[in-house]
Order: C-alpha cells, then sequence, then structure tokens
C-alpha cells in the first residue's frame, strides 16, 4: 500500500475524501468558498456537497431549505439568493411620512418573500394589523435570482427592482415595482379608491364615512401612499 501523501509531488490535504475536505471548507465564510472552488477539481467537487451549504445557510442567514421534494440545490439557494439578498431578511420599517408600516422578509419555501404589515385605517384603528403580499426573489427557470412583485391586482407576471447602499449590511433598501400600469384599476381613480378602502377594511356602508373629518383623514392617507406604490 502506499503511503498518503507519498504521491508524486501531491499534497496530503488533496488527498483527503471530499467530505472531509468539505467539512474543513465549512469554516471559511461562504463568499470564500466561491472562490475555492476555482483552485483545483479536488476543491470543486468539495464544494459541491450539499451539507456544506446547508450548514452555511443556517450560520450565516438561520434558514433551513426544507421544501420537499428539492427544487434547487443548498449550493444554488446560497449563491443565487441568499449572498445577493440575505441581508434583507428581517423586519424593515417603511418610510413614507406618518403612514409608514413594516416590512417583514422571511425564507419560506426556497425563496425570499416581504409581507406588508399596516396599521388599519381610521376609525378601526383597534383591529389588528393588515397584511399585503410585496415581493419576492426566488430562482426562476435559468436557475437566476429574480425578484417578482406580488402586489394584489396585479394583471401580468412582473419584475421589481431592488435598490441599495454599496456597503456589505445596507441599512435601507428600495423596492421598485418595474409595471407599475400593470395595478392600473379598469375603473379608474373611483374605483381604485373604493378597492383600496376595502384593503384597508373600511367599507362604503361605514357610517363614520358620512363625517367630513373621516373623509378628509382617508382620502389624505390614500393619496400619501399611492405616490409610494
Amino acid at each position: 500500500m502506499e503511503e498518503v501523501g507519498k504521491r508524486s509531488g501531491e499534497l496530503c490535504f488533496l488527498n483527503l475524501p471530499n467530505e472531509t475536505i468539505a467539512y474543513i471548507l465549512s469554516f471559511l465564510p461562504g463568499k470564500e468558498l466561491a472562490n475555492i472552488s476555482l483552485v483545483c477539481k479536488t476543491f470543486y467537487q468539495a464544494c459541491k456537497i450539499e451539507s456544506l451549504w446547508e450548514r452555511k445557510c443556517i450560520e450565516e442567514f438561520g434558514v433551513r431549505n426544507d421544501v420537499t421534494p428539492l427544487i434547487h440545490s443548498q449550493y444554488q439557494i446560497y449563491t443565487k439568493v441568499l449572498s445577493k439578498y440575505g441581508y434583507l431578511l428581517g423586519l424593515w420599517q417603511q418610510k413614507i411620512g406618518t403612514y409608514g408600516g413594516l416590512i417583514k422578509i422571511s425564507f419560506v419555501g426556497g425563496r425570499l418573500v416581504a409581507t406588508e404589515y399596516r396599521p388599519p385605517a381610521y376609525p378601526n384603528i383597534n383591529a389588528p394589523l393588515l397584511t399585503k403580499p410585496f415581493f419576492t426573489v426566488e430562482l426562476d427557470d435559468e436557475v437566476q435570482a429574480s425578484v417578482r412583485c406580488a402586489i394584489k391586482g396585479a394583471k401580468t407576471p412582473h419584475l421589481c427592482s431592488i435598490l441599495h447602499d454599496t456597503c456589505e449590511e445596507p441599512e435601507s433598501f428600495l423596492a421598485k415595482c418595474t409595471k407599475v400600469e400593470a395595478h392600473a384599476n379598469e375603473g379608474g381613480r373611483v374605483m381604485e379608491f373604493t378597492d383600496w378602502l376595502r384593503e384597508n377594511g373600511v367599507e362604503e356602508s361605514t357610517p363614520i364615512l358620512n363625517r367630513a373629518l373621516s373623509q378628509e383623514m382617508l382620502l389624505m392617507k390614500y393619496l400619501v401612499t399611492r405616490q409610494y406604490k
């Protein structure tokens, strides 16, 4: 038998099983592993082991891809989605004057899901927070991350754009729909306002709407929030 490491010029480390090499490499940050995989064939094979990327997803982002059956690999989820958009995970505050709500971004079913939490409209101020889908970040058919608009009422599927600071952990970001006209109400502004009232838990038959002050407050909130749509 040939002693490990005695082969012509080969390093002992490269003679280890791929699983052992993957375990050693797992102590490196996930973003460094992509560069390590380009060093040689052995490192490339070790870096393709799924348990390595599952560990990185848990350690660095606190998420686990438990979709069954697994549509995309842990490697694809980390390198295509989490490495670029993982900083979005968590709770964010909207900057819409005094009407801003919260945006919660979670990892669900192998993708990032953004949900908007808004306070109910006057006079239902004691009602539970209103929830509304915002956007998702998921892998498309070409295994590339795409940001998709999830706002209710869209006539056709379309994308969003995410803008943020160039620093590694931005303190803010801007999510912008790339096809605003897809959300236009065919009934015009009046029907759009009526739908907005329903979304905020206010029905046209609500007695309080007959008061001028309430109408003014609701209309003001509608106009302010609409410009950020």
